[in-house]
């Protein structure tokens, strides 16, 4: 009887080594870390924060990114420009609330901005931001810029639009991100690029939806024309690249070279962006 008696702490120590082991982080508290090797996870399973490497290099980077997104895309990472030279990574939240990344030598990588709060928590929400949160269950920080950063600047970069959610940029469709590497560790500055060079011979018009007006500094504006006259103009000169009309069905405005200063807007206009008739095909509207 005895026997059996000692073998029952034994036997719930393990259940909860393997419980530890097998279970996947949902937030940080203070003084909590987090170690190369593994992840803290969304409620919904959707994103992930965690260590990665870039194809065969050896660096290492904290980052976000999409368990449905293939391939992999990172919306937010931490030390783009200072990766860890090796797995002995850790980030840690400190008691004001205060994310560091340090590497084996205890050296800050990368710090969030000061805070002062009691009781903090670090938490990745279901958009994949990554937000610490004080008693009160205010967000005193967060990892992605949020949408007004799109209005101050051009974070996305030509012809990248900024969305209202995670990840901040994308490509129109037709065209993808000029440097690859770059986009993927969330620095959009680049831009994108069509996938296809345009052929004044055979093109078309593919219509985004919702969209604030580009920038119009490269742009050529007539109020009376219609939105066919528009049309028909942008096909006739092979340097337009998009065309809307400035209300429902009147007011032309034609681009000419990239798209800057694009961004989601509920209610917004359609953009007629100017595509190879092989990028077109098998599109859906």
């Amino acid at each position: 009887m005895m026997g059996k008696l000692k073998e029952l702490p034994l036997c719930a120590g393990v259940l909860v080594s393997l419980l530890t082991v097998s279970g996947a982080l949902d937030s940080l508290a203070a003084n909590q870390t987090l170690k190369d090797g593994s992840t803290i996870v969304s409620d919904d399973g959707a994103f992930e924060l965690g260590f990665f490497s870039l194809n065969s290099s050896n660096g290492r980077y904290l980052g976000i990114w999409s368990n449905f997104i293939s391939p992999r895309t990172y919306m937010w990472v931490s030390n783009a420009r200072n990766p860890i030279n090796n797995t002995s990574g850790v980030l840690k939240l400190i008691n004001n609330g205060r994310l560091l990344l340090l590497s084996g030598e205890n050296t800050v990588i990368w710090a969030s901005a000061n805070t002062d709060v009691f009781n903090p928590v670090a938490r990745i929400l279901d958009t994949g931001n990554l937000v610490v949160r004080d008693d009160h269950e205010y967000n005193i920080w967060q990892s992605n810029p949020s949408y007004d950063v799109c209005v101050r600047s051009r974070i996305c970069g030509p012809n990248g639009i900024c969305n209202n959610n995670s990840p901040l940029c994308s490509c129109l469709r037709g065209f993808e991100p000029t440097l690859p590497e770059a986009w993927n560790m969330a620095d959009w500055s680049g831009g994108c690029q069509k996938k296809l060079s345009l052929d004044c011979a055979n093109y078309g018009f593919r219509i985004v939806s919702g969209m604030n007006l580009p920038d119009t500094r490269s742009s050529w504006y007539k109020a009376n024309m219609t939105l066919e006259e528009c049309r028909t103009t942008c096909i006739r000169n092979c340097s337009c690249t998009a065309y809307a009309a400035r209300d429902i069905q009147s007011g032309c405005f034609l681009w000419f070279g990239d798209l800057q200063d694009m961004r989601k807007n509920d209610g917004g206009i359609d953009l007629y962006v100017k595509l190879t008739t092989a990028d077109l095909a098998g599109m859906e509207y």
